[in-house]
């Protein structure tokens, strides 16, 4: 059949696909040509198959399999074997998005046999590489690696495969083997093998696996707490689909972004994302997909506290899930209703569902997933009393838990384990098992679980008679949840606190307000924090809000509040992950210090990196909210390192304990001519010479000509200013404080 080569030669030709227009056109076309007699064979089949592929960029799957059904009936019948094996190619791809699994395994079965018979060794190696992702789907992840093993041994023993068919199949495989192994919670080597995956797409058209490669490996470093690289990927991924107009990708991404965004404890942007993925999938009848995301649109009820109204969205979920027949999905919602009931305290419900959930996972081979719903089925029998049960379940769970190369598994079952013991009355084994959860979780960036886990082996140590441990892990449990935002667990650790040490209580109260140094020096020192000043090096940065004014005049005040709060929340976590103090807000405006306790050049490594972090999220993040109807998000930002005076200073009806001085102007000054400076990007962030020349190995940046430098009470020749342009290669991570 003139025209059709191999799977991967045609595998990507996205111009067109996603429309509308295109589905019309194409339509008619094919009504068109099937009226006229003796019509071509070769036009029917490919105008079915463009059709087909039509519906399925949109996301409208009936439709697209119905298309592409009919193409492989037709080429079965007029012994058309090249479109006979991409047509049922596509169609395994279709039930594999649709979860039908058996469906998919035997379409790409059908399509590799067809392939090999012909001798079109490229199609059948495509073919066997997606056998391998639906065995994986499937939960068969032995026979998955063992037939990926011996694509890649075909590939790399084949000389007659020409170099882009050898990375394109190769490139499946080793996504496969990413995607596997991270299932199993080996996020190391599933990052390797995707990042290999990633290397060798790029040499090929093959979008949709690439943006699929990208994608896994943004969710591998949301898993990770490694945010300021998960979100630029995860958009890299979205803007591989949106260029490409496949709808079911960019609900993928989006569904990932808001997992991330949750995560984050940005929970605006979050909302932002399941509204655009809500809306993909409802106009695309993408009814798994559109459950799910009502049901995670529940997790952030359940994150405000509206338990009856996440039960009601879980709910229909489960309704809409039940229609689809997917275990795995209907195990994710029987551990949300379970999950919600142990929390409304009705625990026979709670167990019901949660006994479901357990056995969906299994069915469908999700151990790890299987093993953390017995985790919460523990829970639920432990603030039920029932200790023995809570035991057994936990016992059960461990060895699989414990096999996860992710820390965060085992940590689970130690700090399960103390609770059993606490609840037992031995405060002496649940402070070992609590110590064990939380040396394993420091493996890992802090989570909210770390600082439960801090406050829970306080109570232990507490119990003991064994004050100073007990401060200590209040201490930690105070610190990381004012971190995280989880004001339940600070609160619950200062009142506990306030019952051993009231001073240290209403000391650690002050953290959000004053820098380190200063609570520091007034506790070890008693120093009348009120009269005291101090002259320190230190690193100020002023945050700015671009646009703001425009903003303001031209949106209604529920969109302006909308866009300054999430501005805000973004810059201040940041500023807080990079160890930085945010010193006031100015309207949407932040000043920030970094570098109390540190050298001048730690604290100028610390803002900058937090500036780098900011920009790149913002570029990002603004993409998205711009497709929503959202405001845009840009930023200008102004950095200096110098000596400043710190105190409180103004009258004694209002005072404010912060920093003042020439240096502290001067960095509100850059951020000004920050944002007046004529460059095309619309964030951007300009250094003094002195923050410039500490940082110079991690960045590039450019002098900005004498002429455009003019900063009100300033010399101005006596300043030099840099404009950031990018990080450094060989420096792709951010300065983290652990």
């Amino acid at each position: 059949m003139k025209g059709v080569g191999p799977i991967a030669d045609l595998h990507e030709h996205p111009q067109g696909k996603g429309s509308p227009q295109a589905v019309e056109a194409l339509s008619r076309a094919l009504v068109a040509l099937q009226c006229a007699e003796d019509a071509p064979v070769e036009e029917l089949l490919q105008l079915h198959y463009q059709l087909g592929s039509a519906y399925r960029y949109l996301g409208d799957l009936g439709r697209s399999l119905e298309q592409f059904s009919q193409c492989l009936e037709l080429a079965k019948k007029h012994e058309a074997t090249p479109w006979e094996i991409r047509s049922a190619h596509v169609v395994g791809e279709i039930y594999l998005r649709q979860r039908r699994i058996r469906d998919a395994l035997e379409a790409f079965t059908n399509a590799a046999t067809r392939a090999e018979a012909t001798g079109d060794q490229v199609s059948a190696l495509v073919a066997r590489a997606r056998q391998a992702r639906a065995l994986s789907d499937g939960g068969q992840q032995e026979e998955a690696l063992r037939l990926t093993d011996a694509i890649l041994e075909s590939v790399a023993s084949d000389n007659g495969l020409g170099r882009g068919d050898r990375y394109f199949i190769a490139g499946q495989a080793l996504l496969t083997l990413g995607v596997i192994r991270f299932r199993g919670g080996k996020f190391r080597s599933a990052r390797r093998f995707l990042q290999r995956s990633l290397k060798l797409l790029s040499f090929t058209d093959a979008e949709l696996p690439r943006a699929e490669s990208m994608r896994l490996l943004g969710i591998i470093d949301s898993e990770q707490k490694l945010f300021a690289s998960a979100v630029p990927r995860l958009y890299e991924a979205w803007e591989i689909y949106r260029n490409l107009n496949y709808h079911p990708g960019r609900f993928d991404t989006y569904w990932s972004l808001a997992i991330t965004y949750l995560d984050m404890g940005d929970l605006r942007n979050a909302r932002l994302c399941l509204k655009q993925a809500e809306g993909i999938a409802k106009n695309a009848q993408l009814d798994p997909e559109y459950a799910k995301t009502r049901s995670k649109l529940a997790d952030i009820e359940m994150c405000e506290g509206r338990y009856e109204a996440a039960l009601d969205m879980y709910f229909e979920d489960l309704r809409m899930t039940e229609a689809t027949g997917d275990r795995q999905a209907l195990g994710y919602c029987c551990l949300n209703l379970g999950h919600t009931f142990r929390r409304l305290r009705r625990f026979e419900e709670a167990k019901r569902y949660l006994e479901e959930s357990i056995r969906h996972f299994q069915d469908t081979h999700r151990d790890l997933l299987s093993a953390q719903a017995q985790l919460e089925l523990a829970e639920t029998g432990l603030e039920g009393e029932d200790f023995e049960g809570a035991e057994r379940l936990v016992r059960e769970a461990e060895p699989v838990l414990r096999q996860s190369e992710d820390p965060a598994h085992a940590a689970m079952i130690d700090r399960m384990m103390g609770k059993i013991f606490m609840a037992g009355e031995s405060p002496a084994k649940a402070v070992k098992c609590f110590s064990a959860s939380i040396e394993q979780q420091l493996k890992r960036p802090p989570t909210r679980m770390l600082a439960e886990t801090r406050l829970e082996a306080a109570l232990a140590s507490d119990a003991l008679g064994d004050p100073v441990v007990t401060l200590d892990h209040l201490r930690n449990a105070v610190g990381l949840a004012e971190a995280l935002g989880s004001r339940d667990v600070r609160d619950a650790a200062l009142r506990k606190l306030e019952g051993i040490d009231k001073v240290e209580a209403q000391t650690l109260k002050l953290v959000p307000y004053l820098p380190a140094n200063a609570i520091q020096e007034m506790v070890s020192r008693w120093v009348d924090i009120d009269q005291h000043k101090s002259t320190v090096t230190a690193t100020v940065m002023f945050v700015d809000m671009r646009g703001y004014t425009t903003l303001s005049g031209e949106t209604d005040s529920f969109a302006l509040i909308e866009a300054v709060e999430a501005f805000l929340s973004l810059i201040v976590r940041i500023i807080n992950h990079h160890g930085g103090t945010v010193d006031k807000f100015i309207g949407d405006c932040v000043m920030a210090t970094f570098g109390w306790g540190q050298t001048p050049e730690q604290g100028a490594h610390m803002a900058v990196w937090a500036g780098i972090e900011m920009l790149e999220q913002l570029q990002a993040t603004t993409r998205v909210r711009v497709e929503a109807g959202a405001g845009a998000l840009h930023v200008s930002i102004g950095v200096n390192t110098g000596e400043v005076v710190a105190g409180c200073f103004g009258p004694l009806e209002r005072r404010d304990y912060t920093v003042i001085g020439y240096n502290v102007n001067l960095a509100a000054r850059l951020q000004s001519l920050a944002s007046e400076i004529d460059v095309p990007e619309a964030d951007r962030m300009l250094l003094s010479n002195a923050s410039f020349n500490m940082t110079r190995e991690i960045i590039e940046a450019e002098p900005l000509h004498a002429d455009s430098v003019h900063l009100k009470g300033i010399r101005d020749e006596e300043v030099g200013v840099f404009r950031y342009l990018r990080r450094r290669t060989g420096f792709p991570t951010r300065h983290s404080v652990e």
